[in-house]
């Protein structure tokens, strides 16, 4: 058995391309739509190589080795310079490898900014017109614009919905804490989804929070 140190740095040191997988990872070395500090294009990486310790017998909970079941895609080769076109790459990405298209096969894809999930889910929601999509952040992602630009890491959550990608009713944010100006803090809830501050979210009970997603 590989040491942690050794081999390829693969998601749990899972085979690569294995498409017979019910679980397939893909890396978004993406960050050319954050505001402030880039970096985040590092992430794929990173959490693969943080990975590498946790890939020797089966989870003592559910009972079986995860290893076994996930393969790695690889990265996306996206654009570090042109926001449409790597938001393109992506979406072309997943379309080929056809993770996440169907209930049998799952993607986990790892960023990379929030811009990402635009991508993502549309090549997603074509064939999954009940996409529910779960949103963990302090922040709510609804402003209008990325300082004048229509898409940004701030963005997304408008954008997604706008391009009718997911439906307002199907979406939910747990988390929400940082300082917003009241038009962009509402214009979910506004529209029929769910938001639950930070401060909620910790007093809630855990069952009202899951009974607000749904089990498939």
């Amino acid at each position: 058995m590989e040491k942690p140190f050794q081999g390829l740095a693969t998601f749990l040191k899972a085979p690569v391309g294995d498409l017979t997988r019910p679980i397939g990872v893909l890396g978004v070395p993406f960050d050319l739509a954050t505001s402030n500090r880039a970096g985040a294009r590092g992430g794929p990486n990173a959490i693969r190589k943080a990975s590498m310790m946790l890939t020797d017998g089966m989870h003592p909970l559910f009972g079986i080795d995860p290893s076994t079941m996930i393969t790695d895609l690889g990265d996306v080769p996206v654009s570090n310079i042109d926001l449409t076109r790597s938001m393109d790459q992506i979406t072309n990405a997943v379309e080929e490898h056809g993770y996440g298209i169907t209930p049998r096969r799952r993607l986990l894809a790892m960023g990379g900014d929030h811009t990402i999930t635009t991508g993502i889910l549309r090549a997603l929601a074509p064939k999954n017109p009940d996409l529910f999509v779960l949103h963990l952040d302090a922040h709510c992602d609804t402003w209008p614009d990325h300082f004048g630009e229509p898409m940004g890491h701030g963005t997304w959550v408008r954008n997604v919905i706008d391009e009718r990608l997911v439906t307002p009713h199907n979406f939910l944010q747990v988390g929400i804490r940082s300082p917003v100006d009241p038009e962009t803090r509402d214009w979910l809830p506004m529209r029929g989804g769910g938001v639950f501050t930070a401060r909620e979210a910790l007093s809630e009970k855990l069952f009202v929070l899951r009974k607000m997603i749904p089990s498939d």
